[in-house]
């Protein structure tokens, strides 16, 4: 019996409050004076990451729940090129000899949608005007810029962190132009750290694909 979509962003949601909880108790410890910067950056960095992870886990899902009809659309229905009455076995195409589907950039979750779904929909976000599908991509590249600085600090990765983040926001104070420091950093007053935006726009984007 399939799900509906929803249940992934649901259960995406549901990881995201799982990392809040441990990011406030490692904040209340800083403040505490229990944790040093140094580890309190290490935290960020590695909930960023499990952040982004989950992300892909929640693409996977969806793509894979979709064609073997695992899981159906919460609002409206997606057009099947092929199906799969195996998840192996479509797992075994898509993969294609690997061991697993690199999403990101996501330019080629929406090149492999377009392979086995019509209009690569719900992928291709076609429910959006032009106006949105720029803002989400932008949002989706940044997040990956930061999370490749994080994941691989080649000099490549560090000057587009650089570049396409720190240099367009000039008032960030210096403790705030690393990587660990720009996520903490103050996205919204009150307190929203621009870590917290970053799981709410993942978590606004994967509503707007799973309808």
């Amino acid at each position: 019996m399939s799900k509906r979509s929803k249940v992934l962003v649901q259960d995406l949601r549901s990881r995201f409050v799982s990392l809040e909880k441990t990011r406030v108790k490692m904040e209340k410890l800083f403040n505490d004076g229990r944790l040093s910067r140094s580890d309190i950056e290490k935290v960020y960095e590695s909930l960023f990451m499990r952040t982004i992870t989950f992300f892909e886990g929640f693409i996977e899902d969806l793509f894979f729940g979709l064609i073997v009809g695992k899981v159906r659309l919460s609002v409206g229905r997606v057009g099947l090129k092929y199906g799969f009455k195996s998840a192996t076995l479509a797992r075994e195409i898509v993969f294609a000899g690997k061991n697993y589907y690199v999403w990101f950039p996501y330019d080629q979750t929406e090149r492999l949608a377009k392979r086995f779904l019509r209009d690569g929909s719900p992928f291709t976000l076609l429910n959006l005007n032009d106006i949105d599908k720029k803002a989400v991509r932008n949002d989706i590249t940044n997040m990956l810029i930061v999370r490749n600085v994080i994941a691989h600090q080649s000099s490549y990765s560090k000057r587009r962190f650089r570049e396409e983040i720190i240099m367009t926001a000039p008032w960030l104070l210096p403790r705030e132009k690393t990587p660990a420091g720009f996520l903490r950093s103050i996205f919204r007053i009150p307190d929203q750290t621009r870590f917290e935006n970053y799981q709410l726009r993942i978590i606004d984007i994967a509503k707007k694909i799973a309808g």
